[in-house]
């Protein structure tokens, strides 16, 4: 038997992460971290070592941001060997779901201008 596959409708999908985020200025700061570590690592490299302090960022809080992040598909993570433990990257939809949460906040701040 062939059943359809109902597929997730990704703008509300989407609209769920933001939603989560802007509630969640912690996640927000640890996407930006990853994001900034992402940009200075080597060109072989494409995964970040997991981030063990954060600006602002109570370190006893990282291990559950990072599960909440993982399970939002913001951040995924890597076992490129046993001596190095786990490395982090952020996924497409982190990337997605930060740039739209900095245009809403321009958004804002400019409809406050006027």
């Amino acid at each position: 038997m062939n059943f359809p596959i109902a597929r997730a409708d990704s703008q509300s999908m989407i609209a769920t992460e933001l939603e989560s985020l802007q509630d969640n200025p912690d996640w927000v700061r640890v996407l930006n971290a990853y994001l900034q570590a992402e940009k200075d690592l080597p060109e072989e490299k494409s995964a970040v070592i997991r981030l063990l302090e954060v600006d602002e960022i109570d370190a006893k809080h990282l291990s559950s941001i990072h599960g909440n992040l993982i399970a939002l598909d913001m951040i995924r993570f890597e076992l490129p060997d046993r001596q190095s433990g786990l490395h982090y990257k952020v996924t497409t939809l982190g990337k997605q779901s930060l740039n739209l949460l900095e245009k809403i906040a321009e958004n804002g701040e400019s409809a406050q201008a006027a």
